[in-house]
């Protein structure tokens, strides 16, 4: 069995923000109100100039490789798993940071072209709230993000297979993935985890992908976006719109447990919930939804440094637990305790 990833490949710069007068100031950069707790694609013009206030005003914390799904790789590879990853980065050093940072994962469907997006990332000194501005680099004619940003070789995927994906930085990143999730094999297990961007677009935007996901982890604000202008969706409308084949298991067990789509809600300070639907031999039983709920790991103020990738961490956690065989409280509290150990470091990766 091999674990795939695909999504962002970025190089992360997490700077120690003093005041909320330094957000104002890249506020008025971008001509955009940044609020804490949110993600935005930024056009790389802006790049210099805030990078400029940043290095004369502010501290640089770390610099390294960054991107969600990638974030979960190098955890997954930690714990000794077949890993590859599917994606693009530049022909330049940011790239080649970038690579470093996954060594020992397959690179063979990477592709390398133009320049690297940068992710600048603001930590709050006070209360250690984040903004992410995410710079895909696409307006130059040498930019990854050019008439083909994405590799051209992909991977047959085997029915024991696990894909996850996370989003890429534009609306062209959902075509590569729809295409790419059409390869899979069935009974291959696929975990999205869509993230702010690919959410924002919306649920008819990225219905295909969804409906062949097994796992899905949104937060709260993503599951807003993802249906904006519905009512809340209910967990078992979710999982209605979900993967429903039932053949699916995971290559590991046969536990009929995860013979079945699983939604995870990550609610950041207060932990995590999860919901399933246990199938009966004759379909679904539509009565049979579950829940488990995991409360977030209490940590004194001074022991979180930085938020940044605790949700790519508790999505690994997650993930290893599920092919053990663990049932979903075990899980949840995988995520969870993960999480917490990402939260005590600087960067996304523990």
């Amino acid at each position: 069995m091999r674990l795939y990833f695909s999504g962002a490949l970025n190089l992360d710069l997490i700077y120690e923000v003093s005041s909320k007068g330094s957000i104002d100031v890249i506020s008025s950069i971008i001509k955009r109100k940044l609020r804490f707790g949110r993600e935005y694609a930024v056009e790389q013009d802006y790049i210099q100039s805030i990078l400029c206030y940043l290095n004369d005003n502010e501290i640089l914390r770390y610099k390294g490789g960054g991107g969600s799904s990638a974030n979960t790789c190098v955890i997954l590879k930690q714990q000794g798993y077949d890993t590859a990853f599917i994606g693009s980065c530049g022909q330049d050093k940011e790239g080649d940071i970038v690579l470093s940072s996954i060594k020992g994962t397959d690179h063979s469907y990477i592709k390398r072209a133009g320049l690297t997006p940068l992710c600048i990332i603001l930590i709050l000194k006070d209360n250690r709230d984040r903004i992410i501005l995410v710079f895909p680099r696409g307006g130059s004619k040498t930019s990854s993000m050019g008439q083909s940003p994405y590799p051209s070789l992909e991977p047959d995927f085997s029915i024991h297979d696990f894909l996850h994906i996370s989003s890429l930085t534009d609306i062209k990143g959902v075509s590569f993935h729809s295409g790419l999730i059409r390869r899979l094999k069935k009974g291959a297990i696929l975990s999205f985890d869509p993230g702010e961007i690919y959410a924002s677009f919306g649920y008819d935007a990225i219905r295909h992908i969804i409906e062949r996901t097994n796992i899905l982890f949104l937060t709260e604000d993503e599951m807003f976006l993802l249906f904006k202008g519905a009512n809340d969706p209910s967990p078992l409308t979710i999982l209605s719109l979900m993967n429903n084949e039932p053949n699916v298991k995971c290559p590991y067990h046969n536990s009929i447990l995860y013979n079945t789509p699983i939604l995870i809600i990550k609610r950041g300070k207060e932990g995590a919930s999860c919901f399933w639907i246990e199938r009966r031999e004759q379909g679904r039983d539509t009565q049979g939804l579950h829940e488990a709920y995991e409360r977030a790991l209490r940590l004194n103020k001074d022991e979180i440094i930085d938020t940044t990738g605790a949700g790519d961490s508790f999505d690994a956690g997650f993930i290893m637990e599920f092919l053990r065989g663990s049932p979903p409280p075990q899980c949840l509290r995988a995520g969870v305790s993960l999480a917490s150990i990402c939260l005590k470091h600087w960067g996304a990766r523990p």
